[in-house]
Parts: structure tokens; sequence; C-alpha cells
């Protein structure tokens, strides 16, 4: 049975770059840059699931798009890495510390995942042990995440990349769209990526009002990221969900204007002209109406 972790897991994993020297005409070596991995949830309806926990045992990025041999192991745990994804939001992150890396540009990485678990908000549960979910388009390396731009790793610079899992895509149900009524699970990764040092974030509060007009915390409110003008919720860049106290955020977005859009039961909130830099935070706050 898959345990779950409630503090966030640091794992190093170290390898040596060597360099051949001595003599006059020797050159200085490369120094090496560095990677971590950050793993975050965009969480939709935590009406719907109570957990999503996976199991990840390696991590491996790789030069060329297509390249299936040659990798580089950044991570490669002698335990797997218990995470709930539904506990990793609003700024919440599960590092990886991963090793040291020759510098250049990498295109894409692939995530080993041995098992995962899903249990519901009714109380059922499913899983790859008990065969009710399929890891599906995993081959012996992973799953496979691209990086579109590539992720540049620089001498002496650690890189922080977000790995940001869309839970509710990564899950499949079968029969479609059935979450109650699902006997089986497929489970393919749905994940945005972001360095960190190249990409800004969002945080702010949303509100509402009751009967008597008094504003209060929007709890459980949606939250999504769109083009500026762009009104289809399903085209959001990112999305995240208000805590308790009416607060979201989103990490790892690119530079640039962006709208914020908040729901919460039938009454929806707009924010228009919202500015991201890189590494930066901007506030927002909506009142949904």
């Amino acid at each position: 049975m898959l345990t779950h972790h409630s503090s966030l897991l640091f794992v190093g994993i170290f390898f040596t770059l060597a360099a051949c020297g001595g003599g006059a005409g020797a050159s200085a070596p490369v120094q090496p840059g560095s990677i971590v991995f950050e793993l975050t949830d965009a969480p939709i309806d935590p009406a719907l699931l109570a957990s999503a926990v996976i199991e990840v045992d390696a991590i491996r990025v790789h030069r060329q798009v297509d390249g299936d041999a040659g990798f580089e192991t950044v991570f490669d745990a002698r335990d797997p890495l218990v995470v709930d994804l539904l506990t990793l939001r609003n700024g919440i992150t599960q590092p990886i510390q991963a090793g040291f890396l020759e510098p250049g540009s990498y295109r894409h990485a692939r995530v080993l995942v041995s098992d995962a678990a899903l249990t519901l908000r009714s109380g059922k549960e499913f899983s790859t042990r008990a065969g009710t979910i399929q890891l599906t388009n995993q081959d012996a390396s992973g799953f496979r995440i691209l990086f579109d731009p590539p992720v540049e790793v620089r001498p002496g610079v650690q890189t922080r990349i977000l790995l940001d899992f869309q839970v509710l895509k990564t899950f499949s149900p079968i029969p479609g769209n059935d979450l109650e009524n699902a006997r089986t699970f497929h489970m393919h990764p749905i994940v945005r990526f972001a360095v960190l040092q190249e990409t800004g974030e969002l945080r702010g509060v949303v509100t509402t009002t009751d009967d008597l007009g008094a504003v209060l915390p929007a709890a459980g409110a949606a939250v999504y990221v769109l083009d500026p003008a762009e009104t289809d919720l399903e085209r959001a860049l990112a999305t995240s969900l208000a805590d308790d106290a009416g607060m979201a955020a989103i990490l790892g977005l690119p530079a640039g204007t962006f709208d914020v859009v908040a729901t919460h039961g039938e009454k929806q909130g707009r924010q228009n002209g919202l500015v991201i830099a890189a590494e930066a935070v901007t506030s927002f706050a909506v009142q949904v109406q």
C-alpha cells in the first residue's frame, strides 16, 4: 500500500564530471551546472478526489527530442519518492534535488513512475498494484515530457524546473468522464513545465459576498490564467484552486500580460491586464458575483 509523506522530501543524487588535467597546455575543466525538479499540481475540483499518489523511481534528461539512448540520470531513488499530488497546490512544491549536468541544451525528460493510487471522495480506491490503474505510454525510460523551448543548463548555475501535473487530465476514468462509475483508470501524465528562473508567479485572493453583502473568502474557487480577452476556460494557460482563506497561487508563468478569471459555484469574476515578469510576484484580487 502506498504511504503518504506530509513533509517535503529532498533527495540528493550527485555524480562527478571529471576532466583531464596537468601539463602546460591543459585546458581548464568545464564547471558543471545543476538541475532541480519541483513537482506541483494544478487542481480544479477537490470534491472529486481525496488523494492522487504517485511513486517516482527516476528522472532522466536528454539533449535530443527523439533520443532513446544516452540519457543523463539526474534522479535515481533507492526507495521510490512517494508524492500525493493533491497536497501540492498554491505555491507548494515537492523538490527533487537532482545532480550535476554538463552545460548545454536539454530537450526532454523521462519520469519513471512505478506505482500510482487514487482515492475518490466517495471512498473508492484504485491502484496499479490492484490492477485498476494502467500506466499507459510509459516505456522502460518512463513518461516523456518535452522541453519546448529547450532547457539551458549553464556552468555553475542551478536550474529549477517546475513540473505542474494536471491531475484530472493525467488520470482518465474508464468508461470516460465518469469518475464515480469508473472501473479502471489510465494514467498518462499531462504536465506543464517551466524554468522558474525565467518565469514569474501570481498570488492573490478571491472573495465573494453573502446575502447581506458582507465580503467573504471564496474558499474552493477555481482560478484560471488566460490570454487577454480569452473567455474559454478550457484554453487556460494554468489553473489553481483557492484555499479556505480564498488565497491562490500559480507558479511558472511566462513573462507577459494575462487575465485572471475566478469561478465559485455560479459566480464569476475577472481581473484583466496583469503583467508577469521573470522572478517576480504579481498580485491579484478578484471578487466573484
